[in-house]
């Protein structure tokens, strides 16, 4: 009986002493004036090195031998039709696949839809179709394939001016919708020699007269198709020739009705909407002047 006491009361003993101890030494941790020595920092991970072959370099004109490899791509042409559309010049996918706008990340076609310019969906595929149901169609100011418009000089653009301007004169359209400030900048700079002034532009219809020139003025002309006019979607589609020719007598035309939009490319980020506010005020010209010739007609 004795003997289990004693050792009961040595157990608790040496418990307490173990408190005691234990409560000591972080006493004196907790009095220490310094501060326990910090660990030396871990070095940084070097950058890989294969890290900077994704790094895309900035583009610059490309010589046309670049891309010679991809073939231009056919305008999508017809006379007299309703609106010419106007793109810089072909991407790399459009010459891939041979239909414009081609790339998915461009705007062209889902603009088209949502702005009420056509009545259904269309894509890159339907770009054959657009003259003879809906009275559309497409060509571009450069016809050479780049990856981006940086590849092409301005006087590059510049100098194809002119052949633009004979396409849309012999076609008569009513409307043409310009695809890109650049191309419109082109335009004013081969008019009138002089680059395009802030104070003078804004996206939209615009008035070229008030700049002091005009831009496929067809007024004294007419335009007699050959054979080749006519195309269909399954034609192999070639640029258009037509002959012209003179008529001083003959009024009937004039220059079409300008709007110059942002282009869709993906690549442009139209924060504001413009896009599709423009194609919405051709939209709607384009109905009013319908509902004009069918009131004459009736009349």
């Amino acid at each position: 009986m004795d003997n289990t006491h004693n050792k009961h009361t040595d157990e608790q003993h040496n418990n307490e002493q173990h408190q005691l101890s234990f409560k000591g030494a972080l006493d004196r941790f907790a009095n220490t004036s310094s501060d326990p020595p910090l660990l030396p920092p871990s070095p940084l991970p070097s950058p890989r090195k294969h890290s900077q072959k994704h790094t895309r370099k900035p583009m610059k004109y490309a010589p046309p031998a670049t891309y010679s490899h991809i073939p231009p791509v056919p305008d999508i042409l017809a006379p007299d039709l309703t609106c010419i559309f106007i793109g810089i010049n072909p991407g790399l996918r459009t010459g891939i696949d041979q239909h414009m706008f081609a790339h998915p990340s461009n705007q062209f076609w889902k603009l088209l839809f949502r702005s009420g310019l056509v009545s259904r969906a269309l894509s890159p595929a339907d770009d054959r179709g657009l003259p003879a149901q809906f009275g559309f169609g497409i060509t571009n100011l450069v016809d050479r394939v780049t990856r981006s418009e940086v590849e092409l000089s301005r006087e590059e653009m510049v100098a194809s001016v002119p052949a633009l301007e004979q396409r849309v004169r012999q076609l008569n359209p009513k409307f043409v919708c310009v695809v890109g400030k650049s191309i419109w900048e082109a335009v004013v700079r081969f008019k009138t020699g002089r680059p395009l002034k802030s104070s003078e532009f804004t996206f939209g219809w615009q008035h070229p007269r008030e700049c002091g020139f005009s831009f496929a003025d067809t007024t004294s002309s007419r335009i007699t198709p050959t054979s080749s006019q006519i195309k269909t979607e399954s034609d192999d589609i070639d640029t258009t020739q037509f002959k012209h020719e003179s008529d001083d007598t003959d009024t009937n035309y004039s220059s079409p009705r300008i709007l110059v939009m942002p282009s869709t490319s993906g690549r442009v980020i139209d924060r504001d909407g413009t896009r599709l506010a423009v194609l919405r005020d051709l939209a709607a010209a384009i109905h009013a002047l319908d509902s004009n010739d069918s009131s004459q007609r009736k009349a």
